[in-house]
């Protein structure tokens, strides 16, 4: 039985007369759900990975696309905020509301209602969340790419100072972002994300003023050894979060 037929008759179903004996009720339910239903094979990891695309919100994609219009708008217009150093804030900046978009998709699977689904499928929701997570960072990464190659050609600045910029504050709010999963959930998860983004955004907008100006040469690489610092904690975190799902999955069998 395809997902979509799954949903179709649990729609049929929840339509059904509420003053009806309970017995009577869930017997209807099942008749709809398992009648005349073929024996389906598990099917390749390939197909598998497919499904999960057709699964993604269509508002996730539509924001990211939107994403990107932003952040071109924003480097091509420039001093539209009026801040200090406004290009190299909004290049800090843009990259992290990617990720939220994706915690957004991602934190649907902590719902329980979407536990209690998910498990009545035929993979883990360990591999759920890392496939999901694969996929949007894929698309984050193509549309962040296209930017940043933009953004080469309206300031000047040298490559290896676009990427670092552009992605240290990203990289800082991905591991946070892991480490938060690991404690909250649905809702939770994505409020607090938006919380971590205020108070990051916040940070580096004072520290871009003209007093502090973390964006000078001098500064450059203190951004480097964070980079490179966030990349080695974002890799240990993804192995945590890896090893906690395993444990939260043999809890809810």
């Amino acid at each position: 039985m395809t997902d979509q037929e799954i949903i179709r008759r649990l729609k049929q179903a929840s339509k059904i007369d509420s003053k009806l004996e309970e017995e009577k009720k869930e017997e209807q339910i099942g008749k709809l759900l398992f009648k005349q239903v073929p024996a389906k094979t598990r099917g390749s990891f390939s197909a598998f990975i497919w499904s999960q695309i057709g699964f993604m919100d269509k508002k996730v994609l539509l924001g990211q696309g939107l994403w990107i219009l932003f952040f071109l708008y924003m480097m091509w217009s420039g001093n539209v905020i009026h801040i200090a150093n406004e290009t190299l804030y909004v290049l800090s900046m843009a990259p992290p509301i990617l990720l939220l978009l994706t915690v957004e998709e991602i934190a649907k699977i902590y719902n329980k209602s979407m536990i209690e689904i998910e498990y009545a499928t035929k993979y883990s929701i360990r591999r759920l969340v890392l496939v999901r997570l694969l996929l949007l960072s894929l698309v984050n990464g193509v549309l962040l790419l296209c930017g940043l190659v933009f953004v080469k050609r309206q300031i000047q600045l040298e490559l290896i100072e676009i990427l670092v910029y552009g992605l240290t504050p990203l990289t800082i709010m991905t591991l946070m972002s892991l480490k938060l999963m690991e404690k909250w959930k649905g809702e939770q998860l994505k409020y607090m994300s938006i919380t971590l983004y205020a108070i990051l955004s916040f940070i580096v907008l004072l520290g871009g003023n003209e007093y502090i100006n973390i964006y000078t040469q001098e500064a450059f690489c203190l951004w480097v050894i964070t980079l490179l610092f966030g990349i080695a904690a974002t890799i240990y975190q993804a192995n945590r979060l890896v090893r906690h799902l395993d444990k939260f999955e043999i809890l809810m069998s």
